[in-house]
C-alpha cells in the first residue's frame, strides 16, 4: 500500500510516514529520510507513535526504557531524547502535556501499525496484508531495556495473531469466490507467519490441486506431515488426512476387474477442470454459498441461465472440481439441443 507522502491532517501540518511493520524507516513531508542517533530514542518514538495525542506518563516512560539508571539519570535521558526527537523532525512533536507527562502531537505522524490494526478491525484484510511487511521494529533489539523488550514480545504476538487471523479470512474469500490462484498465494503468506500452520498448508494443497497440480500438492503433504512429527510429535488432523486420502485415491484408482460392472458415482473419479474462469466472481460466490448450505443439511436447486458461450458450463465445473476436492460427489449429466 502506498501512501501519498504529502497527505495531511485537515487544517494541519503535512505529516510524517513511519513504518515500523518489518524495516524500520521515518520519512518527512518532503521525502527526507530521518534517523535517530539511538535505539532507546527509537524506541521511545514507537511508543509515543502507538498513542498520539494520548498523554503519557513520564514515570512510566523511563521505567520501560532506563529502568535501571535510577529516577534522576532517567529523567535527564527521557529530556533528551524527547529534545532529539524534535530536533530531528523538525517541529514540536513531542509536548509537555504536564509536569509529569508528555504527549505526541496527534495527525502528525502516519503509522503504518496503525493503519494495519485499522485495516484489520475494519475487515479490509487485503489491505491489511499489503501493510504487513514483518513483525515490530523487525530485526532491532534492545539489550539495555529489558521491560521494552518484553512490552515489544507482547506487541509482536499481538499483531502476528492479528495478521494470522486477517489472512485465514482471505483464505475463506479467496475459496468462495473461486480465486484458486489468489488462495495458493494467502496460503504462502500465512505459511511464511507460521510454518505450522494447518489451515494454511490444508488451503494450500486445495490450491495446487485445483490449479492441476496433484503431484506437487502430495510431495507438500509429506513434508508437511514429517515436520509436524519431527517438531511437535503429532500428525495432520483429520480434515488434512482425508484431503490426502482422497488426493491418493485419484492418483491411483483401484482395478475394479473386467466383470465389476459400472462404476458407482462415488467411484468414478472425474478429471480437475483448469480452464481458467475469468469475472464471475460474484455468480461463483453465490454457488459456493449454496454448496456450503447444502453440506449444512439445507439443500437447495440453482439454475445458471444465460445466452450460450457466456461462461455457465466453465462455472458449474470450477464448482462441482471444489466440491469434489472438499469430499463431495458432483454428477455431471448434458444434453443437447440435436438430442431433443
Amino acid at each position: 500500500m502506498v501512501w501519498p507522502m504529502t497527505a495531511s491532517r485537515e487544517s494541519g501540518p503535512p505529516s510524517f510516514e513511519y513504518r515500523c511493520l518489518g524495516p524500520v524507516s521515518l520519512s518527512a513531508p518532503d521525502g527526507r529520510r530521518i534517523s535517530f542517533r539511538t535505539r532507546k530514542q527509537l524506541a521511545l518514538f514507537t511508543l509515543l507513535v502507538r498513542r498520539p495525542g494520548q498523554p503519557q506518563s513520564r514515570d512510566a516512560l523511563i521505567d520501560r526504557l532506563w529502568s535501571a539508571d535510577g529516577v534522576t539519570a532517567g529523567r535527564h535521558s527521557l529530556s533528551q531524547s524527547v529534545s532529539l526527537i524534535n530536533k530531528n523532525l523538525g517541529c514540536e512533536a513531542v509536548l509537555p502535556q504536564s509536569k509529569d507527562e508528555i504527549v505526541l502531537a496527534d495527525g502528525l505522524i502516519r503509522a503504518d501499525v496503525a493503519e494495519f490494526e485499522r485495516c484489520a478491525a475494519q475487515r479490509r484484510h487485503r489491505d491489511a496484508r499489503a501493510l504487513w511487511r514483518g513483525n515490530l521494529l523487525e530485526g532491532i533489539w534492545f539489550p539495555h531495556a529489558p521491560n521494552f523488550e518484553r512490552w515489544l514480545e507482547v506487541e509482536r504476538r499481538r499483531l502476528l495473531e492479528t495478521m494470522r487471523r486477517a489472512l485465514h479470512e482471505l483464505l475463506a474469500t479467496s475459496r468462495s469466490e473461486g480465486d484458486w490462484d489468489g488462495m495458493l498465494s494467502v496460503a504462502g503468506a500465512a505459511l511464511e507467519l507460521d510454518g505450522l500452520d494447518e489451515t494454511a498448508m490444508l488451503a494450500q494443497l486445495v490450491a495446487l490441486t485445483l490449479l492441476g497440480d496433484r503431484t506437487l500438492a502430495l510431495r507438500r503433504f509429506v513434508d508437511f506431515e514429517a515436520r509436524l512429527h519431527e517438531e511437535l510429535g503429532a500428525e495432520p488432523g483429520p480434515e488434512m488426512r482425508d484431503w490426502a486420502r482422497r488426493q491418493r485415491s485419484a492418483v491411483a484408482a483401484p482395478d475394479r476387474g473386467e466383470d465389476a460392472g459400472p462404476s458407482r458415482v462415488s467411484e468414478t473419479l472425474v478429471p480437475l477442470t483448469v480452464t481458467p474462469l475469468y469475472g464471475r466472481t460474484a455468480e461463483f460466490a453465490a454457488l459456493w454459498q449454496a454448496w456450503e448450505a447444502a453440506r449444512g443439511g439445507s439443500g437447495r436447486c440453482v439454475a445458471l441461465v444465460g445466452a450460450p458461450g457466456i461462461g455457465k458450463t466453465a462455472l458449474a465445473s470450477k464448482l462441482a472440481d471444489q466440491v469434489r476436492d472438499a469430499g463431495g460427489v458432483a454428477c455431471v449429466a448434458r444434453c443437447f439441443s440435436t438430442e431433443k
